[in-house]
């Protein structure tokens, strides 16, 4: 990967702190988020050496620990670069070395103030690794916001959640966070600055200490005291251990239920399909054919509360209070398109196992009514990284001519809501579930074929 000619925001760790030795990973450039394959050309973990320039080598480490966990590698004067990256002579990854490239330390600088924002929630504000960030509350994003004490700070605007200078970049720790990076006005001048000159005069980093919270203080200090490292988690919704215990239990009943019966679904595919049942007022299930899509709905039905679902064939003429189940052997709505297109519902897929199922009523009914009571008090927060991505999901279908209806947008938004309040395995691949079971169906029925909608799906890795 050929890094000359860019400015590269940076992740800047000390990994041994006996030799004072640095490395850096890259993040981000104004293109956006650096690939892992981009990565791989550096090694396995993506990181280069920092070496000291023959100009530094006396305050080398005093300056790379006050760069904080964020740095810059300039790189842009492609003339003077050259050379800045070079294979690391030293690599051994036998004896302690993985790093096959170094950097010179004059190419890694202070993140200016100005160039880049992490975007936090207010509860998180604290924890920005960029000193400058912009603050999301709901559907809200705006900034730049300063540190509190601070006797400047630029104007402050509002942002889109599908903006698309907003990027969503992983970690090395394998977290995830949200960096705003604005098409620079002012790029000019921050091109201006002579090459291997100190970027202190766009930054305050001359002005304030590196926060005493930062990861790489964090990270430092563990690794002296040679205790475990504890990952910088991007802030998510606040855990409902109840609600998510309770989920997984009702959840395993009704994966035992349906692969007692016949059907071949895994742990987390039921977890998906008692979401869409507690989400949903009709649900459509697709199996392998038509009696095995209607042996799916009557399964349901008995392993349901008593009273609160219906087969299409069984609806009362005031549906409001069941859970319609309809049946199919394929995901085209056929015969219902009018129906389905005035009222969109959820779609699954059941595959059916091999071998004798127990086609008997199932003994044992669930019990949903702390899960509903808890649903009914309204939808959870959406976690920033759902929000980000189904805004610029919507927007992307509304630039092909099939933006979704309200309601559907509104229904993924409930049940990604609410799967980000599961256990990490109930709620693993939820983005993709929601695509297929909400997006997918409509798609199909406005008409769009097979490799259209792929594209389109595609457009958010689904």
């Amino acid at each position: 990967m050929d890094l000359s000619g860019q400015i590269i925001l940076a992740y800047l760790e000390e990994d041994d702190t006996r030799r004072v030795l640095y490395r850096v990973r890259p993040l981000l450039n104004e293109q956006g988020p650096i690939s892992l394959e981009d990565l791989e050309a550096f090694g396995e973990e993506g990181y280069l050496r920092v070496a000291p320039d023959r100009q530094e080598q006396h305050n080398f480490k005093e300056r790379m620990g006050g760069l904080g966990s964020l740095c810059v590698i300039d790189l842009r004067d492609t003339q003077a670069s050259l050379g800045k990256v070079r294979p690391n002579k030293n690599y051994q990854p036998g004896r302690g070395e993985s790093n096959p490239y170094i950097v010179y330390s004059d190419a890694v600088r202070a993140l200016p103030r100005d160039l880049v924002y992490e975007v936090v929630t207010g509860a998180n504000s604290d924890k920005a690794l960029t000193k400058l960030f912009y603050l999301r509350e709901g559907g809200r994003i705006s900034g730049p916001h300063c540190p509190e004490g601070s006797l400047s700070c630029p104007d402050s605007q509002v942002l889109m959640p599908d903006c698309e200078r907003l990027f969503l970049v992983e970690m090395p720790d394998h977290s995830s966070r949200m960096f705003y990076w604005p098409l620079q006005e002012d790029a000019a001048r921050l091109a201006a600055i002579p090459f291997g000159q100190s970027t202190a005069d766009v930054s305050d980093a001359a002005e304030e200490e590196p926060r005493a919270e930062s990861p790489a203080a964090a990270e430092t200090a563990l690794e002296e005291t040679a205790g475990p490292q504890e990952p910088v988690n991007l802030p998510e919704q606040e855990e409902t251990p109840a609600f998510a215990g309770q989920f997984s239990a009702s959840s395993a009943l009704l994966y035992g239920g349906m692969t007692s019966a016949g059907f071949d679904l895994s742990p987390r595919e039921a977890a998906h399909l008692l979401m869409l049942c507690l989400l949903s007022g009709r649900l459509q299930l697709v199996g392998d054919n038509l009696a095995d899509s209607r042996h799916a709905a009557q399964t349901l039905v008995s392993l349901l509360p008593e009273g609160t679902a219906v087969t299409d064939s069984q609806a009362p003429a005031e549906e409001a209070a069941y859970l319609q189940l309809l049946y199919a052997d394929s995901g085209s709505m056929r015969r219902r398109v009018k129906r389905y297109l005035a009222s969109p519902w959820p779609v699954i897929s059941l595959r059916s196992a091999r071998g004798i199922p127990d086609i008997r009523k199932a003994k044992d009914r669930l019990d949903l009514a702390a899960l509903k009571a808890r649903m009914a008090q309204g939808r959870p927060e959406l976690t920033l990284v759902d929000e980000t991505r189904l805004a610029a999901f919507f927007g992307r279908l509304g630039q092909e001519d099939c933006a979704l209806p309200l309601q559907l947008r509104a229904q993924m938004a409930d049940y990604l809501a609410y799967s980000a309040q599961l256990s990490p395995e109930d709620r693993e691949g939820a983005l993709e579930l929601a695509f297929q079971a909400f997006a997918l169906p409509y798609l199909q029925a406005r008409g769009f074929g097979e490799q259209e909608t792929a594209e389109l799906l595609g457009l958010e890795r689904a």
